[in-house]
């Protein structure tokens, strides 16, 4: 009896001799799950992160455009007078000789000074003149850029060229856009294209370099309504 008992132990003991741990077979299949799971995992975060910088960038413009809008429709002056339009100044250059020119990088919140219809880049900002009109530079600060800017009229949509500028306007009491001024490189970018009367809606687009198929519009319709699609 005690024979057998010690026969039995010691087979039990092999038995669970070869069941314990895993196999080569195994662990490479636990490890390529984990890689593909973690693969995944960092995709889905980038292409989060990107759409979620694209959308604060986004909303950001847009508050921007809004808030110019309010210093036209508000109480904000200048020089004890409220009759001056406000306006934000947009090009999708890559690169302009002065900061406060704005760039694909940049947009510019302005006073309409000397009543031109447009935005005279100085070489200041934060207290305008007749020479500088700049307010404030707001600059991107990720990778993200304003890639296109389209202006729709009467169902057309054109693209500027990027070296083009386009300001937008806001004057009291409305609230809608009092102008839309076109600065065309190919012709005087000193003279202002007024477009207000048929124009529909301007579309600025913001996107990554790296990555043109994502991206998020900001629109400002002629009616002074503005979103982010």
């Amino acid at each position: 009896m005690y024979n057998q008992f010690i026969i039995k132990m010691s087979k039990n003991k092999n038995k669970m001799k070869y069941n314990s741990g895993i196999t080569i077979i195994e662990l490479l299949v636990v490890i390529s799950i984990f890689i593909i799971i973690s693969g995944i995992t960092i995709f889905n975060y980038s292409k989060f992160k990107s759409t979620a910088t694209l959308q604060n960038l986004a909303d950001d413009i847009a508050l921007s455009v809004r808030r110019v809008q309010g210093y036209a429709i508000g109480v904000k002056g200048y020089n004890d007078a409220f009759g001056y339009s406000y306006g934000i100044h947009f090009t999708a250059d890559p690169g302009l000789a002065s900061q406060y020119s704005g760039s694909s990088r940049s947009f510019i919140l302005f006073i309409d000074i000397d009543g031109d219809g447009k935005y005279d880049a100085g070489s200041s900002c934060g207290t305008p003149t007749g020479e500088s009109e700049c307010l404030e530079v707001l600059s991107v600060t990720n990778t993200n850029e304003v890639s296109e800017i389209h202006i729709v009229e009467n169902g057309n949509d054109m693209t500027i060229d990027k070296k083009d500028t386009l300001d937008i306007l806001f004057k009291r009491p409305n609230p809608e856009p009092n102008l839309f001024c076109y600065g065309d490189s190919s012709n005087d970018m000193n003279s202002c294209d007024p477009i207000s009367v048929e124009i529909s809606y301007i579309k600025i687009r913001v996107s990554n370099p790296n990555s043109y198929n994502t991206y998020k519009d900001v629109i400002v319709n002629s009616n002074g309504q503005i979103s982010v699609s």
